[in-house]
């Protein structure tokens, strides 16, 4: 799994996870007088002891959109060409390369996943099936003479690129 959809994730439970608690709180208050009364008396006796309280809310209020926000947002692939500049959506990409790969390896090279990372890096995952080790060698060679010239030839794409194989 991604570290940016484990943050997100994380984000997520927190999130839920203080809704509950301060749900639950209020249900609670009605059953404790002591405490309710407690509360009023601390909130009415110094009322600066709230804003603590609101500035630490909005804070916390502030990261939370901050990181959805950030984690949520749509990768894009921003190609330089000879007139100008492209974005290209990585599952535009994604889709071009498994169809590819489909259709020159037949079954025997599956992509995995593509990752865009820091903006212009390309991370390619693809499977090899159970074939012996000769058959595998040739399949990467290949398919490392034939990625490049796809990526140029559909996007425009000339920097270097990870692959990653999978066996």
């Amino acid at each position: 799994m991604e570290l940016r959809k484990v943050l997100l994730s994380v984000l997520q439970l927190f999130a839920t996870f203080s809704f509950f608690m301060a749900g639950l709180m209020t249900l609670c208050l009605p059953l404790m007088p002591k405490a309710c009364t407690r509360l009023a008396d601390l909130f009415l006796s110094s009322p600066k002891s709230l804003i603590p309280v609101g500035i630490g809310l909005v804070i916390a209020a502030f990261v939370l959109f901050a990181g959805f926000y950030y984690f949520q947002k749509d990768k894009s692939l921003r190609i330089r060409m000879q007139g100008g500049s492209a974005l290209v959506d990585p599952k535009v990409m994604q889709k071009t390369l498994e169809e590819y790969l489909r259709k020159q390896f037949a079954h025997q090279i599956a992509l995995s996943h593509l990752q865009v990372t820091g903006g212009s890096r390309i991370e390619i995952c693809v499977s090899l099936s159970a074939l012996e080790e000769g058959m595998r060698e040739q399949l990467f060679v290949s398919l490392q003479e034939k990625i490049p010239s796809l990526l140029q030839e559909r996007f425009a794409y000339s920097k270097p690129f990870a692959l990653v194989v999978k066996s």
